[in-house]
């Protein structure tokens, strides 16, 4: 699905109402590290759309080899995301991958598992399983302060950043 076997650095997965958080993490995440091939799940979100929704199976198995390709995930938590059935899956998908990697296997297939990374972008009330991930809080500082979106993102983009 991703387009042949070439290993993704960074996947970020965000929900539409996103995309500005997205570009941005993308931004940041390339000005710290160019040679870091980040990609945008929005793309296979949309494809995936159109997998028959009545089989789960199968889609959860798409999204299982995307998310294996990768050597990060990176959802970018809020309202939205909580309520995008695909997000979910992603999140859930490179949840299950990476918790894999904590029992005894050959170091050559460790390599190949993703992390999960989580980027918090506000308050919402996110799922105990997901608060069990260790995630970069990047919510605004209060509803006074001017919402500085990048300045937000960007300890947590150069945390991404560094070598994988």
């Amino acid at each position: 699905p991703l387009g042949g076997s070439a290993r993704v650095d960074i996947l970020i997965v965000c929900a539409h109402g996103d995309r500005t958080a997205a570009d941005a993490v993308r931004k940041l995440l390339l000005l710290d590290e160019p040679g870091l091939v980040v990609k945008d799940a929005a793309a296979w979100l949309h494809a995936l759309v159109d997998v028959d929704s009545d089989d789960d199976a199968i889609r959860s198995d798409v999204v299982a080899d995307i998310v294996r390709q990768c050597t990060r995930v990176t959802p970018l938590l809020s309202k939205s995301f909580l309520t995008d059935e695909l997000c979910s899956e992603f999140f859930a998908s490179a949840f299950l991958l990476a918790r894999s990697g904590r029992r005894p296997r050959a170091a050559a297939s460790l390599a190949l598992l993703p992390t999960l990374e989580p980027i918090l972008l506000e308050s919402a009330n996110i799922p105990r399983f997901m608060m069990t991930v260790q995630y970069h809080d990047c919510r605004p500082a209060g509803a006074a302060a001017p919402d500085r979106l990048f300045a937000r993102l960007a300890p947590a983009c150069f945390a991404l950043a560094s070598p994988l």
